[in-house]
């Protein structure tokens, strides 16, 4: 085999992987929407999430929306 083909076919291989890792971490962020009363509803974030932020139980945020998007930042 050529030093050239081996080495094409280990990069697909990484690209493979790669995209495998993307789609595994794009999974895991999915979350539903879940109705808790009238008019509440709630999203649960990933524990990592959380661990990363150094974000406690019962600590204040604040819920703002940004065009289509909804932010969740630490109230300061």
């Amino acid at each position: 085999m050529m030093a050239g083909a081996k080495q094409s076919r280990k990069a697909a291989g990484s690209k493979a992987v790669q995209a495998a890792v993307r789609e595994t971490k794009r999974k895991a962020s999915v979350r539903k929407i879940t109705k808790t009363g009238t008019y509440t509803y709630y999203v649960t974030i990933p524990v990592e999430e959380i661990k990363a932020l150094r974000w406690r139980k019962g600590q204040k945020v604040v819920v703002k929306r940004s065009g289509k998007k909804i932010v969740i930042e630490d109230w300061e």
